[in-house]
């Protein structure tokens, strides 16, 4: 996707984002969940078009509120990842490693979640990557 073509969705997930601070009433019964996607979709486009510092931020504030998540946990995982390959690209491995073992291990405290093998597979890619590295 091109960088125009992120840019101009980042007002679109920046306007759900507010409209989730309107907790009640509300257009669905799980905001947080709402939220905290908006704070993921941010964080991934912000990184994409290089803003490193601002996407750690996101995803951060996204992941205080991991317990309150109703529905959709598969959306925590997922955070975990983008976080540890953040993490890779700034040469935290430590911090790489541990993101990327959660997001792992989130399996073991969930039934399963959508387009779970396909996580596992790009999280077993890091790590691999993460063991070369170091």
């Amino acid at each position: 996707m091109s960088r125009s073509s992120l840019s101009s969705l980042v007002p679109l997930i920046e306007t759900a984002l507010e409209e989730t601070k309107e907790l009640a009433p509300y257009h669905t019964p799980h905001p947080t969940d709402d939220w905290f996607l908006c704070h993921l979709l941010l964080a991934v486009i912000t990184a994409e078009l290089g803003d490193i510092d601002h996407s750690l931020s996101l995803l951060r504030t996204a992941l205080q509120s991991e317990d309150q998540i109703a529905l959709d946990h598969f959306y925590v995982p997922y955070a975990h990842y983008e976080l540890g390959c953040l993490y890779m690209k700034l040469s935290d491995l430590a911090q790489a490693r541990a993101h990327l073992s959660y997001a792992k291990d989130f399996s073991s405290k969930v039934k399963s979640y959508s387009l779970e093998n396909r996580l596992l597979f790009r999280i077993h890619s890091a790590l691999s990557e993460l063991s070369t590295s170091s």
